[in-house]
């Protein structure tokens, strides 16, 4: 119900606070006593990260979006999941 020009401010400070870092390549994955260790490479810069209880925090939004919460509350995007490479794709497998 805005206005454009105030929508399209609003979207942009939205875009802002819930910037979610896309992951486009997964260098190394690990779990160790139920954490997963991740080392990826987002649309940021690379990033580590820990995932606690996989089942709650890795969620398939659809079968080509995956959401990541790492154990700091901070959110991860795969989207899409099929554009990533056969590595990448073994890793994300191997974890969860």
């Amino acid at each position: 119900d805005l206005e454009p020009e105030s929508r399209r401010v609003a979207e942009e400070e939205m875009g802002r606070r819930y910037l979610n870092p896309r992951i486009t390549r997964v260098i190394q994955t690990r779990a160790n006593f139920g954490i997963r260790y991740w080392h990826v490479q987002t649309d940021r810069g690379e990033r580590r990260f820990a995932l606690k209880q996989a089942s709650r925090n890795a969620v398939w939004v659809s079968d080509d979006h995956l959401v990541l919460r790492d154990a700091l509350g901070c959110r991860y995007e795969i989207v899409p999941y099929s554009a990533l490479d056969a590595r990448s794709k073994a890793e994300v497998d191997r974890v969860l």
